[in-house]
């Protein structure tokens, strides 16, 4: 029996490593592999470790490996659950008994899941980060949810040659080429902008001295708030998120909007805005001292996470995983 750790990006290796380096701790050997460059199958019986579901794909489905799969997220478009669609699947870790609630009140198979944290986190357990006067951008990929508007670019044109900060901008690995392409066009114009590496997972390390984050959709939005920062979320023309004007959707366009998603219910906690104008104006006051959704994110935090923020996410996994198969 050998024991693997899949996975697909830089970042996401070295988040790997923490539990490779906990799974070493129990006297289990572990192989890192990076996705698509299995040097032949692993075996029946196998432990595979996975970031991604979709990873399990890459496995012959005839191979009896026993799969964990770490959700990479904490927004409940990640707290679904996949074990239904992979008999292999043995335990999937989740973020906390909210992310469980979150996926039984969206009517998924709970049966398997185990809360332990997320791992990227036990990088902020030290509590809200000292900023340093950096602003991270991490808009999603998904067309419809605002990067297709612009507002990225948009920004740094507005903002990068005015404020003091040092703007580092995260895409999403899943962003479109012709996105990409524009954004770090726009980028390279200006002094004091970063286009940070795109893989998968290492969201959470971009946060280290970060003053606030800006965003539109997506789990970016929640990992951020464990550091106690402010969040700044764009609203696109492309959806409407009052939950009580779902008419002014257009269902052929906003095929991905849904009201009941943790992104939409829980936005009352990020300052939204849907211009630069308005913006300007809230990131001159919330930056200026006047943090008015600071206890709001706090409370959030205390749902989405509990007692999980200790630094010993990675430890959990390794404890579950041995004593599940030692």
């Amino acid at each position: 029996m050998n024991y693997w750790l899949l996975y697909a990006g830089e970042a996401e290796r070295r988040t790997l490593l923490r539990l490779q380096g906990e799974l070493a701790k129990h006297s289990v050997a572990v192989d890192m592999v990076a996705l698509g460059e299995w040097q032949g199958e692993p075996s029946d019986g196998d432990i595979v470790v996975v970031a991604n579901h979709l990873f399990l794909r890459t496995i012959a489905a005839d191979i009896k490996i026993r799969g964990y799969h770490v959700h990479h997220g904490v927004g409940s478009s990640k707290n679904t659950t996949y074990a239904e669609k992979d008999e292999r699947m043995v335990a999937e870790f989740v973020a906390s008994n909210f992310a469980i609630e979150e996926a039984k009140r969206r009517g998924r198979n709970v049966s398997k899941c185990v809360p332990v944290g997320y791992m990227e986190m036990d990088e902020l357990v030290r509590g809200p980060v000292e900023g340093s006067g950096k602003i991270v951008v991490a808009p999603t990929w998904n067309h419809e949810f605002g990067i297709g508007d612009g507002w990225v670019v948009d920004f740094l044109r507005r903002f990068a040659p005015m404020i003091p900060q040092e703007v580092v901008v995260q895409l999403h690995p899943m962003t479109a080429t012709g996105y990409k392409q524009q954004i770090a066009s726009e980028a390279a114009r200006h002094h004091g902008v970063t286009m940070a590496a795109e893989n998968l997972g290492g969201l959470v390390a971009s946060f280290d001295g970060a003053n606030a984050l800006i965003g539109d959709m997506g789990s970016a939005l929640f990992e951020f708030l464990p550091t106690g920062k402010p969040v700044f979320a764009y609203n696109s023309f492309r959806w409407w998120f009052d939950r009580k004007r779902t008419d002014l959707c257009d269902p052929a366009v906003d095929t991905s909007f849904d009201p009941d998603d943790l992104s939409f219910r829980w936005r009352d906690c990020f300052y939204q805005f849907s211009s630069m104008d308005e913006l300007e104006v809230m990131m001159g006051g919330v930056l200026g001292g006047k943090d008015l959704l600071a206890t709001k994110r706090a409370a959030r935090v205390d749902m989405l996470f509990g007692a999980m923020l200790d630094g010993k996410v990675c430890e959990r996994i390794a404890s579950y995983i041995t004593e599940d198969t030692l």
